[in-house]
């Protein structure tokens, strides 16, 4: 479920990493293998936060939000995942599950939801920059 800005309290700031990311879904459709390997891996920061938001009943609940952002940290590469969870693959690699929100531009009061499933592998010093 997207909270309004009305609705967050405060954020809480994590850490940022390089990472390459492929997306497994598009518009809520499972890829397939085929679409996966061929699919373009996307570069940037990967920030997942904590928000403390009110809920319907007066108290106050976890929000975790994933974004990817280029290094200098203008507009989110890819349209940001709500409700995430985050799974270990390997050592420097992760999946990233949501909700991906989609806000279409000539209607910015305007959204909506579909599963998505980053794959994002950690960008070394030895896999290049």
């Amino acid at each position: 479920m997207v909270r309004n800005a009305r609705q967050r309290e405060a954020s809480c700031a994590g850490l940022a990493m390089l990472v390459d990311v492929v997306c497994l879904w598009h518009r809520g459709t499972k890829l397939t293998t085929e679409e996966i390997r061929a699919a373009p891996k996307v570069r940037g920061d990967l920030m997942v936060t904590t928000d403390r938001v009110r809920n319907g009943n007066g108290g106050k609940s976890n929000y975790v939000r994933a974004s990817l952002t280029p290094q200098d940290g203008r507009e989110d590469l890819l349209p940001p995942l709500v409700e995430v969870m985050v799974k270990t693959v390997q050592a420097s690699e992760l999946l990233i599950i949501g909700a991906e929100v989609h806000i279409p531009k000539p209607q910015p009061g305007v959204s909506f939801q579909c599963r998505q499933t980053w794959w994002c592998r950690l960008v070394t010093t030895s896999s290049g920059a």
